[in-house]
């Protein structure tokens, strides 16, 4: 306290600097403030860069998603090539692109399992932006995916065109379309098996086709009719005659002059074999000397003797045809001499005997080859004894011929895919049988009336080796198939024969149907779980039907079966006209059964017929061994239900 001097009264001390600035709560606010910003920069940075970590984590994870499924789906098999890890790494790059939400660097590593499953780690740095304050100035971020197939049950049926053209060489390929498609299917089954669990059953079955199917050996023996018309002959009688004496023409002691031949084929197309028309050949004759003399005999005559030259110029084709080559020669003369002996004389004819036949279709008694026995016939050449026995190929059951076929009519039941066979032989299937198929005068000519004739006409059996009528490989039911087993298969498929797509299309349905011919087979797998089913239709070319063919309708020139028009012979336009209708109207029919149509256009572009055949999406046109190869690993990936799984 201080006293007053003049009043001697007492006051209060002033505060001393120290003191005042110790009571002065001014600045406080300040300070206060000041010293909460650490922290509070603290709290606003961490959310901030968790944020963007965050943020790139999860975009991070995406790309590399992305890249695991794009990397799997590339993959044929458990193989992991430079090519797919390359296109996975553009999907990565893609979906994060470098410096992607402030990132420094980023990357992706690969490494495919064993089990066909592709796994991968992507990498990102995030630097800090206020973190940096508390010396946190970058954060690894890692994420990990893993991309596999997952199998379902699953049946898959391969409608496989194995006609001809399969032995011929697509322009980018080595190999012949055939050796292309086996090694792709191959690849198929490997990816599909590699993808599949022990508890998963995944079926496959094969149908190839041409002019008909080889499908016998899985029917049942009272599916096949008992009796069956075909278009053949029958024997009836000898017809003596008297030799008589005519002239006869001989040439030997050939010798060359001058001048060179030579000879070179190349391949041509099975469905389509034939020489050029551009022949340019002649052969100038010239007579050098002419004499004649007793001919002794018998009978006594006059022999006349000429001997010639001739000079061959130019060139001419032929053809060595059969129904797995094609081969197209061509002989080229450069003024090619030669002298040889002419000589005419009497000959005496022998006295002989012909067989005379009626050319006519005939009804055979067939239920012997259904139990693998044989059907004794007069039917060989020049009325000899032929046993006949079936390979499997059918003759189709009953039909309807109409201007659409939508929906299906009941009464085509070759279109029916369900119907099981009864007692109604148009139910039925019969034997397919080339042995017993006859022309009626010849090749091209294709009158159907009864015809008596002294001499043999061409066999369809025989003939060209059996060109005219091509029995395909044996269809093989829905079943687990181990490698050697399709190795095995495949090999046994051979290309020959014309391009029928309805009767493929229809038989691969059949096979594959839950609900028909092998209904107790196909329902449910035998886990009791419910199955996915496709049919994968490969085709190498458009239809392509000949009227001389023998194929599932009979002799397509006398029988008929499928024109409108049964009192003039089909010509090749109806013929595929008709083939195409049936095709499009079975396609849409399997669609509606829950089974999903893959159709691959090999060699050939894609039209609006097979595009249109396949379900949504589903159709592919492959140019090359790598395209099908390709499209069959895509197929794969998609039937397998192609997933992330970590």
């Amino acid at each position: 306290m201080q006293r007053k001097p003049e009043t001697g009264e007492y006051r209060p001390r002033s505060p001393g600097l120290l003191a005042r600035l110790r009571r002065d709560v001014r600045g406080n606010t300040l300070m206060l403030t000041a010293a909460s910003m650490v922290p509070l920069v603290g709290l606003i940075g961490s959310g901030v860069d968790m944020g963007r970590i965050y943020a790139t984590k999860t975009r991070l994870q995406q790309a590399c998603d992305s890249a695991a499924l794009a990397g799997r789906k590339a993959m044929v098999g458990t193989t992991f090539t430079t090519e797919n890890e390359t296109l996975a790494r553009g999907f990565f790059r893609n979906n994060f692109p470098d410096a992607k939400f402030g990132t420094d660097s980023s990357s992706i590593t690969f490494a495919p399992q064993s089990t066909g499953a592709l796994k991968a780690t992507a990498k990102a740095n995030v630097p800090m932006s206020l973190m940096k304050i508390f010396g946190y100035t970058k954060d690894d971020t890692t994420v990990v995916c893993q991309a596999e197939l997952n199998l379902s049950n699953t049946d898959i049926m391969f409608v496989l065109d194995t006609t001809g053209s399969m032995a011929d060489r697509n322009p980018l390929d080595a190999d012949s379309r055939m050796i292309v498609m086996r090694a792709a299917v191959k690849s198929f089954h490997k990816q599909v098996e590699d993808a599949k669990s022990s508890a998963t059953q995944v079926r496959y079955g094969f149908l190839p086709y041409s002019q008909t199917v080889n499908v016998g050996h899985l029917l049942k023996p009272e599916w096949i009719a008992d009796k069956w018309t075909y278009q053949s002959r029958e024997f009836d009688r000898m017809q003596s005659y008297t030799g008589v004496v005519y002239d006869t023409v001989t040439t030997d002691n050939w010798s060359v002059i001058s001048g060179s031949y030579s000879d070179a084929f190349t391949y041509g197309p099975l469905e389509a074999c034939a020489y050029p028309d551009d022949t340019s050949y002649d052969d100038d004759v010239t007579v050098l000397s002419t004499s004649t003399s007793a001919y002794a005999g018998p009978p006594a005559g006059t022999e006349t003797t000429e001997w010639r030259q001739v000079v061959e110029k130019g060139f001419y084709y032929w053809l060595e045809q059969s129904p797995t080559v094609c081969k197209i020669w061509k002989r080229t003369f450069n003024n090619y001499t030669q002298k040889y002996r002419l000589r005419k004389y009497p000959v005496q004819g022998s006295d002989y005997t012909y067989p005379y036949w009626n050319y006519k279709p005939m009804e055979y008694n067939t239920s012997a080859l259904v139990v693998g026995g044989k059907l004794a016939t007069m039917t060989g050449s020049n009325n000899t004894a032929r046993d006949i026995t079936w390979n499997g190929c059918i003759e189709e059951r009953g039909t309807s011929i109409l201007p659409i076929y939508n929906p299906i009519p009941k009464s085509a039941y070759d279109m029916q895919i369900d119907v099981v066979p009864t007692t109604d032989v148009r139910t039925q299937w019969g034997p397919w049988l080339p042995e017993l198929i006859w022309t009626r005068i010849g090749i091209g000519n294709w009158d159907r009336k009864v015809y008596n004739k002294a001499y043999d006409t061409e066999n369809l059996g025989d003939y060209l080796g059996g060109l005219y009528a091509a029995c395909p490989s044996p269809a093989r039911k829905l079943s687990q198939i181990n490698t050697l087993d399709l190795n095995n298969y495949l090999a046994s498929l051979e290309a020959k024969g014309n391009t029928y797509h309805d009767i493929g299309m229809v038989w691969g349905a059949r096979l594959l149907s839950p609900t028909g011919l092998f209904a107790s087979e196909n329902a449910t797998a035998s886990n009791g779980s419910s199955i996915s089913r496709h049919l994968i239709f490969m085709t190498d070319g458009d239809t392509d039907t000949e009227i001389g063919d023998y194929d599932a309708y009979g002799l397509n020139a006398l029988d008929r079966r499928r024109v409108i028009d049964f009192f003039s012979a089909p010509d090749k336009a109806k013929m595929d006209a008709e083939v195409e209708k049936r095709f499009a109207a079975l396609c849409t029919d399997v669609k509606k059964r829950n089974i999903t149509v893959w159709v691959i256009a090999f060699g050939t572009a894609k039209t609006d017929l097979l595009d249109k055949c396949a379900s949504p999406g589903r159709a592919f046109e492959a140019k090359s061994a790598t395209a099908l190869n390709d499209t069959f690993a895509s197929i794969a990936a998609t039937i397998a239900q192609l997933r992330i799984t970590e």
